[in-house]
């Protein structure tokens, strides 16, 4: 039975909605219990929706396992080239792709298989139906589960999908590929910029602390520690049994999350009750500081903004403070420079924890000009950089509206208004 929200959904002529299990001949999961040997080669790929992508299947990372282990898995699910892979469980849940390959492999719990019974539905238009927004809306609307969120077998089964005749899902599938390898070729020009302005960002950085961005004096350049050029202390921990404002106040406390482009991003800025800034008013960075993230994403460095003046420091942040003979602003080039980050690495591998100690930051080596030469060489880094974050906004600005296109291409396809 077709429900009452599909019936008042207008169709167009000659399509109908039908249940997923009455267009395909198969709505299966992998297995439930993880294999526990898998493998890095082998003979049977071991495949979880961390492969699954909507252009295909991502091996870059894929497991293996071994043979006796893939035939009794298969037993419960045997996916054949042509079948619809579709991720319900977890993060990712919505997402379906057309298995390509041909050649037998296992599948996790996380995974459905769906086998299109071809003479009603072709896998292709299947899978760009899950994935449109209507389709996405219809089934993960069905999830349960609070942990994990899921969707469970049966209502995939009972869901449903519209079917077109057989020779306009043809044409819709082929010019829905036509205009995505359009999109795909931007897309693939938008990434080759980005890249760009990623290596003209490092050389940049490369030059200005080399000597070679502006015109210095060779011989007055020396090397220092940052532990002779300052202090280095860490932030703090909210103390147990405190939790942040829910209104913003005079006490900002800044996170790792926060860093951005050497600086401090006050859109999601979290804010401190005053009891628990009485509890940690020791833990706060100036705007003369430089700070570096010291665990979870190791190395962003920058400087606050004058309006962050006096905030509050994350424990997994610390702040460089004390500053004499280097500008914070020169300082945080050279940590961000592909020679510091190399040093904030090393140094990170040297320990078996994720946390970058303080005083191995203190050993890190700084190539110095003096300050007024500083001060030229940061003033030419802020021009050129300023207009690589502009170039980089507005490369990102058009990724976005790239997936926003492929997601109308999709709504079009199946509002029956891509093909006449």
């Amino acid at each position: 039975m077709v429900s009452e929200d599909c019936r008042m959904t207008t169709l167009p002529a000659g399509w109908q909605w039908a249940k997923m299990e009455d267009v395909c001949s198969k709505v299966q999961d992998g297995t439930h219990f993880s294999p526990k040997e898998q493998f890095p080669t082998g003979d049977y790929k071991y495949i979880t929706a961390k492969n699954i992508k909507t252009w295909g299947l991502d091996l870059s990372d894929v497991t293996y396992v071994k043979e006796e282990t893939h035939r009794y898995l298969s037993q419960r699910c045997n996916p054949e080239k042509g079948d619809v892979l579709y991720i319900k469980d977890g993060v990712t849940t919505g997402i379906a792709t057309v298995n390509p390959l041909d050649e037998e492999f296992s599948l996790l719990s996380s995974v459905a298989l769906l086998k299109p019974i071809r003479d009603r539905i072709e896998p292709h238009f299947l899978a760009y139906y899950l994935n449109s927004p209507d389709g996405y809306k219809r089934m993960t609307g069905q999830m349960t589960g609070t942990a994990i969120r899921r969707i469970i077998l049966k209502k995939i089964k009972e869901s449903v999908v519209p079917v077109a005749p057989l020779p306009d899902q043809r044409r819709i599938v082929a010019e829905i590929e036509k205009q995505f390898t359009r999109l795909e070729a931007g897309v693939a020009a938008l990434r080759r910029v980005q890249a760009n302005l990623h290596r003209y960002r490092a050389a940049v950085l490369k030059a200005a602390c080399e000597g070679r961005l502006v015109e210095t004096d060779p011989g007055k350049w020396k090397q220092a520690t940052i532990k002779e050029l300052g202090h280095v202390k860490g932030g703090k921990r909210l103390p147990a049994g405190h939790t942040y404002s829910e209104e913003p106040t005079n006490f900002p406390y800044i996170r790792v999350v926060d860093f951005s482009n050497g600086t401090v991003a006050l859109e999601n800025l979290k804010y401190l009750k005053a009891e628990t800034q009485s509890a940690i008013s020791r833990y706060t960075i100036s705007k003369h500081d430089a700070y570096i993230s010291i665990a979870g994403t190791i190395g962003l460095v920058g400087v606050i903004p004058e309006t962050l003046d006096g905030a509050n420091l994350t424990e997994n942040a610390a702040k460089i403070c004390n500053l004499i003979g280097v500008l914070p602003k020169y300082l945080c080039c050279y940590l961000a420079s592909l020679s510091g980050q190399s040093q904030i690495a090393g140094y990170t591998l040297a320990t078996t924890q994720s946390k970058l100690a303080l005083f191995r930051i203190e050993k890190i080596v700084v190539p110095l000009s003096p300050l007024v030469e500083q001060e030229r060489i940061v003033a030419e880094v802020e021009r050129r950089l300023s207009v690589v974050e502009e170039l980089s906004a507005l490369v990102e600005s058009n990724l976005k509206r790239a997936s926003r296109l492929r997601q109308s291409v999709l709504q079009e396809a199946f509002a029956g208004r891509l093909v006449k």
